[in-house]
């Protein structure tokens, strides 16, 4: 399943790095535009300026979905935490207090192995902001898991009125942190108790847009997680598939 002798670990660092320091340059924001490139020749290019900074998930088998963004401050790429959004959660979560939700880093070895790091990445919680141009403002510490009681907590004492936790979810912004380029993958895991009942893997951004130059470069595990990976049949140019991509940013 992980076949393959190629390093993708050393070769994952040096096109996210690489695809941090383009971006971080050349943008101001997500939904920034990109500087095409020019005299392109190739059915393909692995240039960072291609590169998507959002991303969606969702889970199989159960209702588990939302978006991911890279995340800024003042401006400025933070290379180690993405922001995060669910559009969708399943009606488990909201009938038992045991249910909870937890974010893990993963990536693949030279040898072409998985490898899941166990403990539960940290993250925050924050209000969205109320109007245009105003910054999210945090509503929790640092936390591992999110559960139901968290949820009521939380919405009671940041003044959001809820009446389900979808409510909830469409007022907030979860920061996760600890993904730096030395991860590709985040899993967004569902657990009752200490089971994990449903989970949803995807790209950390910044990953190329473009498919095809995403399985270039990465081990076909990885490969097959981008978000166009079913499109890839389709004559899209490299700008495209950037431009598709900012459908996941919010």
């Amino acid at each position: 399943m992980f076949g393959g002798t190629f390093n993708i670990s050393r070769l994952n660092r040096k096109y996210r790095f690489m695809l941090f320091i383009v971006t971080a340059a050349l943008l101001s924001g997500c939904g920034s535009s990109m500087r095409p490139r020019d005299g392109a020749v190739a059915a393909y290019s692995t240039s960072p300026e291609y590169g998507a900074q959002c991303n969606s998930f969702a889970a199989v088998g159960t209702v588990l979905s939302g978006q991911v963004t890279t995340y800024y401050s003042n401006g400025a790429l933070i290379e180690d935490r993405v922001r995060l959004r669910f559009t969708s959660i399943a009606a488990e979560f909201s009938q038992a207090a045991n249910y909870s939700i937890r974010f893990f880093r993963w990536t693949v070895d030279g040898n072409g192995a998985a490898v899941l790091d166990p403990q539960p990445l940290s993250f925050v919680v924050e209000r969205n902001p109320l109007f245009a141009g105003m910054g999210s403002t945090p509503i929790s510490n640092a936390m591992t898991a999110l559960t139901l009681n968290d949820i009521s907590t939380l919405a009671w004492s940041s003044g959001l009125i809820v009446n389900t936790v979808q409510d909830f979810f469409n007022n907030v912004t979860i920061t996760v942190m600890g993904v730096d380029y030395g991860w590709s993958a985040l899993k967004v895991a569902l657990y009752n108790g200490s089971e994990p009942v449903g989970e949803a893997d995807l790209l950390l951004p910044v990953f190329l847009a473009n498919p095809h130059a995403y399985a270039a470069t990465h081990h076909p595990v990885l490969a097959q997680l981008h978000p166009f990976w079913n499109q890839r049949g389709e004559n899209v140019s490299d700008a495209d598939w950037l431009n598709r991509s900012k459908n996941f940013c919010f």
